[in-house]
């Protein structure tokens, strides 16, 4: 393995990040700083160049950026908490219309047309027609925003969502068509930090709001997979992606550490100290060649998995 780190201009931490399913780019997510230095800009990956800013206000962090499945949009969410839609194309930005006072969460799905949002409610949208689709019933809006948010993530065709928050203990996944629920996934945090569906839909995992563990279910069964690894009270555990083949999951912790864990047997594929700070975002290239991680210490390191160390 070999590892490279991408230093912006801006010094401010990285909050988030991801990689465009449809080409070698990365998008960078940042707290503003005093300059006006890009809090959120498009790079090259392969060169680890800056193509371009996309928004450079000074203050603000921006709370989430998330490539569409084609690779031809990007959804962020600015310092307000604010949705924006920036066409990677044309350079143009929408900024759909809230049903909700505030979005802190964002996830498109990895093959469908469609994403899901977090923050005062959580909601399914159409990406193309840029509407809502689908809500729960009765979900009961946070009281101020520093509550955290009712995490979801949409399965990979987008047929299906898993929403932390709703009930106690549970993660309950609900048929977007029908609204029906398919599944109640227990021992779950009350409160989740992230979710996320791996490539597959094989696996579901999330992340205590308070980081005091990582939990990871067995879809075909409803059931905890290897739970003596994922568990309540097992480690400072701040971001996650799962490996395109399902095989590996990557974990950012508080520590800086960024670890590898095989999802076969829970064995430690990679653990090494690569930020100072905590880990906010990690994400695997397309392929699974890269793994790129951010951190608090304003430094992006991209992890050439197939290549020797030098």
């Amino acid at each position: 393995m070999q590892i490279r780190e991408l230093k912006p201009v801006n010094e401010q931490l990285i909050y988030t990040l991801d990689i465009n399913p449809g080409s070698e780019q990365l998008v960078l997510g940042q707290q503003g700083d005093d300059s006006g230095n890009p809090r959120l800009s498009l790079w090259a990956l392969e060169e680890l160049r800056m193509l371009r800013a996309i928004d450079s206000e000074r203050y603000g962090l921006i709370r989430a950026a998330r490539f569409s499945p084609d690779g031809k949009k990007l959804a962020y969410i600015n310092g307000n908490m604010a949705l924006h839609i920036y066409n990677l194309e044309t350079q143009e930005k929408r900024t759909p219309e809230l049903a909700g006072q505030y979005v802190k969460w964002l996830a498109y799905a990895r093959r469908a047309e469609r994403f899901v949002t977090a923050g005062s409610s959580t909601q399914v949208w159409d990406a193309a027609q840029l509407r809502v689709i689908w809500q729960p019933e009765g979900q009961t809006p946070p009281t101020d925003r520093s509550e955290p948010p009712g995490t979801a993530s949409l399965s990979p065709d987008g047929k299906r969502v898993a929403v932390a928050g709703l009930k106690p203990g549970r993660i309950e996944v609900f048929d977007v068509e029908t609204g029906r629920t398919l599944q109640s996934l227990e021992g779950a945090p009350d409160a989740v930090r992230w979710v996320s569906y791996c490539p597959r839909e094989r696996y579901l995992a999330a992340i205590d709001w308070y980081a005091r563990g990582t939990h990871l279910w067995d879809l075909s069964t409803g059931g905890k997979h290897l739970p003596k690894i994922f568990k309540a009270q097992s480690g400072s555990f701040w971001s996650l992606s799962f490996h395109p083949d399902d095989e590996l999951l990557a974990i950012g912790m508080l520590t800086g550490f960024v670890l590898l864990v095989s999802l076969t047997d829970g064995a430690l594929v990679f653990h090494q100290r690569l930020h100072n700070g905590r880990v906010h975002d990690i994400a695997f290239s397309p392929d699974g060649k890269r793994l790129v991680s951010g951190g608090e210490d304003g430094v992006a390191c991209v992890c050439d998995l197939d290549a020797p160390e030098s």
